[in-house]
């Protein structure tokens, strides 16, 4: 159990993440207002999002679009405002919701009343997240999405419906995962990226304080990320 003093921090640090999304989607309803929103769970450390899949191309696109600005704008608020390493996946399977959505006025308890959510895809993510994200990345799953008659691997399905943008980044692992600071500087429309660096400066400045007492395997992860943002600087023009 831990006391206030540690649990209150990080309850303000997660609504503050979560916040961004929040502007995004306000950004994203000046165009479709009637957009079908994602399923949300937050749960301990962990934030789970999830859309049905479409039937149609254009609806694909439009649900995959928020998954990756989702996942960008989060990861990139956690850094710059809080230091936090995020890692996670996206990946494409079945998975069962039931979302519990309250009476008014109700007097017995049923088990309908409880919101939860299990699937095979949920275990995926998980497993991937845990064993070969390793770094602080949120990995794009190899695993095929069906769509109509075909089935095609996420992370080409992605790429070949946004061959004009670099949302996806390539490890030497062979792993494809999200280039969130991108992701973010054009999901939220923000033409001057010199908005960033004030906060990746502040997330940065967390972690090197955090640093000399971390062990081997966390400064790994700490070091993972510096590169990944000073490269992505560097791409910008901003040093």
């Amino acid at each position: 159990m831990h006391d206030d003093n540690t649990v209150i921090p990080w309850v303000f640090g997660l609504e503050s993440a979560l916040s961004t999304i929040s502007s995004y989607q306000r950004y994203r309803d000046r165009d479709d207002p009637n957009a079908e929103r994602p399923y949300v769970k937050v749960f301990s450390d962990n934030v789970a999002v999830a859309f049905e899949v479409p039937k149609t191309e254009p609806e694909l696109k439009e649900k995959l679009g928020y998954l990756i600005h989702f996942a960008g704008i989060f990861q990139t608020n956690s850094l710059g405002d809080n230091g936090w390493l995020i890692r996670g996946c996206i990946t494409s399977g079945y998975l069962y919701i039931n979302k519990h959505n309250p009476p008014v006025n109700h007097s017995e308890y049923s088990q309908d009343e409880i919101d939860f959510f299990i699937g095979p895809a949920l275990i995926r993510a998980d497993k991937i997240e845990k064993e070969l994200a390793v770094y602080p990345r949120i990995i794009v799953d190899t695993s095929s999405v069906e769509f109509g008659d075909t089935h095609t691997p996420l992370c080409d399905e992605i790429m070949r419906l946004w061959n004009n943008h670099s949302w996806l980044l390539k490890s030497d692992d062979g792993l494809y995962y999200l280039d969130y600071l991108n992701i973010a500087a054009k999901g939220m429309d923000i033409q001057n990226k010199d908005d960033y660096l004030a906060d990746l400066c502040v997330g940065r400045s967390i972690l090197d304080d955090e640093y000399r007492e971390l062990d081997e395997k966390a400064c790994a992860k700490i070091d993972w990320t510096r590169s990944y943002v000073d490269k992505t600087l560097e791409k910008w023009k901003i040093v």
